[in-house]
């Protein structure tokens, strides 16, 4: 069968947008420094939740790098893919497929105690939107809808921009983000959906850094709009070291949703 909209918008009802800013993301605190090397990473997100009678339990997976062009222009890519179970109108069923493939650029600099970037990404149609797989990335994407809901959704290309601002001050920072990202939906309008994540941490030692965000997203366009907005909360933490970051972090979502709960880790490798 073929996913519709009508669909996405039951989800977005029922499951939980959760996530975190980690060392994987292109646009989070870690990917200000364009250092002059190649990173690869691997992102991992496990949750669960319940609404309704329904129910899933997701994993999801981030391969990603970005190679330097010149000591302030970087590209990026990032590859998503998921395997999920859940029990949907009464049915049990499982799923595994490709998210939607992103590849992007960003500039980032430095000015006193002040690290910058802009950058630019899009999000191409690469998700499944048939069957099990199709039904799996819906949940997918609307479990992550407070960080990148156009991840894993079908049919859907993606245009988006954002600015990043990092203020350090000895071993305690605040970090700033805005994106505004373009959806390019089959048999719809264009929709709009405005990101805010903030968060702040601290150098705890010389190799790790503690840090806790808020992560909200604000549909702009209905249909989307069905619920106006979603938020959530995470805490991790980053060890650093000489060519590699490993991360781990919790998150939960602000809103009334299912009750879920998550974690994810991730590491990243310099070359």
């Amino acid at each position: 069968m073929r996913i519709q909209l009508a669909c996405l918008i039951a989800v977005l009802g029922a499951a939980p947008a959760v996530a975190f800013a980690d060392t994987a993301e292109p646009i989070d605190a870690a990917a200000l420094d364009a250092d002059g090397k190649i990173a690869a990473g691997l992102d991992f997100r496990f949750g669960t939740a319940e609404e309704d009678g329904s129910s899933a339990v997701l994993f999801l997976f981030d391969l990603n790098g970005r190679v330097p062009v010149t000591p302030n222009l970087l590209f990026h890519a990032r590859l998503p893919f998921e395997v999920s179970s859940f029990e949907f109108l009464g049915s049990d069923q499982d799923a595994s497929s490709l998210g939607n493939l992103e590849v992007g650029g960003r500039y980032a600099g430095r000015a006193r105690q002040l690290r910058y970037g802009l950058g630019v990404r899009l999000a191409l149609p690469t998700a499944a939107d048939d069957g099990e797989a199709g039904l799996g990335n819906i949940f997918a994407g609307a479990y992550i809808a407070t960080i990148d809901l156009a991840r894993y959704l079908p049919n859907t290309t993606a245009i988006g921009f954002d600015a990043s601002v990092r203020w350090t001050d000895g071993r305690v920072f605040l970090h700033g983000e805005i994106d505004l990202d373009f959806l390019l939906l089959q048999d719809s309008d264009d929709n709009q959906i405005f990101y805010l994540r903030l968060l702040a941490g601290a150098l705890v030692t010389d190799n790790l850094t503690l840090m806790a965000g808020f992560h909200n997203a604000f549909f702009l366009d209905a249909p989307l709009g069905a619920d106006d907005s979603v938020h959530s909360l995470a805490a991790g933490g980053t060890l650093s070291l000489r060519s590699a970051d490993l991360s781990a972090y919790l998150f939960f979502p602000l809103d009334d949703f299912a009750d879920p709960w998550g974690f994810g880790v991730n590491a990243a490798a310099r070359f």
